[in-house]
């Protein structure tokens, strides 16, 4: 896998975000069982893959990351202890540095250059990530990211009116350091693997 010596530098180039129209926001569900209407977005086709790529010991592979979130209040809730038994719960996953995005950016190229901040990166197109090695091996993937406004989308937030305090100001739903896949210019600026940066509603 490459690796990049030096911290990462911001963007020299301002990059514009994909349009998108404002979605409208419901209050949360009444439990986890119960879907809300916050975690749907705009309609997009289904993505066009090859049958399911025969593993050793499972066919899919699933993650789910928990923002803010303790594991104890997390693995206690009816829907996560279902899927804990119908899987294989791992538990011992620390974070590499503070705060959250260099986290991210680690999980999937193996590294956080450097970062010590959430601000807007992107990580140069030679530096490679999981992404190719599941792609070597004609395993498919796609990332679903929660109250991201539409697919494929590059800014650096989303903000939409606070459906818990209305009188507030605009409350960010969607953030991109929750987003590492995007961070990547191998992914963001690919035109066949962006299509794989989704949205809930798939």
């Amino acid at each position: 896998m490459s690796r990049l010596a030096t911290v990462l530098l911001l963007a020299s180039s301002v990059r514009l975000a994909a349009a998108a129209t404002a979605q409208i926001f419901a209050p949360a569900s009444k439990g986890p069982l119960v879907q809300s209407a916050n975690y749907t977005s705009f309609s997009n086709s289904t993505l066009k893959d090859r049958p399911t790529c025969k593993g050793k010991a499972f066919n899919r592979i699933i993650q789910v990351w928990l923002e803010n979130t303790d594991f104890a209040t997390a693995a206690s809730t009816p829907i996560f202890e279902a899927l804990a038994e119908q899987g294989i719960l791992l538990t011992n996953y620390n974070a590499v540095t503070h705060p959250s995005e260099p986290n991210y950016v680690a999980a999937i190229g193996g590294e956080f250059f450097g970062m010590h901040d959430d601000n807007m990166y992107h990580i140069p197109s030679n530096i490679s990530t999981v992404v190719d090695l599941l792609e070597d091996k004609g395993v498919t993937w796609a990332t679903y990211q929660e109250n991201m406004p539409t697919d494929e989308f590059y800014g650096f937030n989303y903000n939409a009116k606070n459906y818990i305090t209305p009188a507030a100001a605009d409350y960010p739903y969607y953030v991109r350091k929750h987003n590492p896949l995007i961070i990547y210019d191998a992914v963001s600026q690919d035109p066949k693997r962006v299509k794989r940066v989704r949205t809930f509603n798939d």
